[in-house]
């Protein structure tokens, strides 16, 4: 009797599975790869980059002017060698645009990360769309004090239920001021976090097992009552 119900205790687990852990959907989040090509003219760790022309970040398509750092002299990154200046070489206005598609699934909710640097304190520096709606941002940006190796940075987070099949990210520097000469960010990711659910295939054999249960339980009744 109980070698039943546990086979059905087992048999229930199996029936779920989650789907919590997930790699993350943004493709070169810590801006790593990609046809880097240095500005000249002595600035050999910086590029420009422009929605039209030979320089690319792999995967991303880029929206006004910015600029990619890989292996900086002048600051740091938070992790690896690359990162992206929203307000390009010095200042640029507008301030630069990142886009990146991936494939949601509807009603699933999505977590986005990624860490701030900016050389002003206060507001945020950056925003944030699923589809052109503006995620709500949590934590505190990191600061850049002009100094080599001077780079704080903070994790920002937001999230958004997906309502299609694909959806834009857009990241955005915020034209802050015509005196800001740094929004910079690194190790964008996106996590989808699904419930548990269960696996139909599994179905009939717990329909089994709880039919095995009930018949043994019939019979343990009618063995009692006999006796």
């Amino acid at each position: 009797m109980h070698t039943v119900r546990s086979v059905v205790v087992a048999l229930g687990l199996t029936l779920m599975v989650s789907e919590a852990g997930a790699v993350s959907l943004i493709v070169n989040g810590g801006f790593e790869t990609g046809n880097f090509t240095p500005v000249g003219g002595g600035i050999t760790t910086y590029d420009k980059i422009t929605q039209i022309g030979p320089q690319d970040l792999t995967g991303w398509t880029v929206g006004n002017s910015l600029v990619w750092g890989l292996n900086a002299t002048d600051i740091n990154t938070h992790t690896g060698s690359g990162f992206v200046d929203f307000t390009g070489i010095g200042d640029t206005s507008p301030h630069g645009i990142l886009y990146q598609t991936v494939a949601t699934t509807i009603g699933t909710t999505y977590d986005f990360s990624t860490f701030l640097t900016q050389d002003f304190r206060g507001s945020v520096g950056i925003d944030v769309l699923a589809n052109g709606l503006a995620l709500v941002l949590a934590g505190t940006p990191g600061f850049w004090d002009y100094s080599p190796t001077g780079a704080i940075y903070g994790q920002m987070t937001g999230s958004f239920v997906a309502t299609s099949s694909s959806t834009v990210i857009s990241i955005a520097g915020r034209p802050l001021g015509s005196t800001q000469f740094m929004i910079g960010i690194d190790d964008v990711s996106l996590n989808g976090s699904v419930s548990a659910v269960p696996i139909p295939g599994a179905l009939p054999l717990l329909v089994s097992a709880i039919g095995t249960l009930l018949v043994a339980r019939r019979r343990m009744k009618k063995q009692a009552t006999m006796a």
